[in-house]
């Protein structure tokens, strides 16, 4: 079956809105940390330099998306990605970014 041309325009926004996400230097940080597994606001900065109060932000935007996951234990909270696919997404952009700095070389 044909999807309808309006189908397909809803779902092309939704692929934007989700694109939008990845146009942020410090969220792909972030999203690349949880990929190696669940972390806290304190190991991200950490890891990454990133300011506390805005790794916090940056992962509010993220969850309100749905693509993390988060859990409670005592008075930390662990966030991870949602889908596993988020990962894998960051590493076929990499792929791609090498393949173009090597063919350019």
């Amino acid at each position: 079956m044909k999807k309808s041309p309006s189908r397909d325009a809803a779902l092309a926004e939704r692929q934007c809105r989700l694109c939008k996400l990845f146009s942020n230097p410090s969220k792909i940080r972030l999203l690349e940390e949880l990929s190696g597994g669940e972390c806290t606001v304190s190991q991200l900065t950490a890891r990454t330099g990133i300011a506390q109060s805005n790794v916090s932000q940056y992962l509010a935007a993220l969850k309100s998306q749905d693509l993390l996951a988060s859990r409670r234990d005592g008075k930390f909270i662990y966030y991870a990605l949602a889908y596993p696919e988020l990962g894998q997404a960051l590493r076929i952009f990499q792929s791609i970014l090498d393949k173009k700095r090597k063919t350019q070389a």
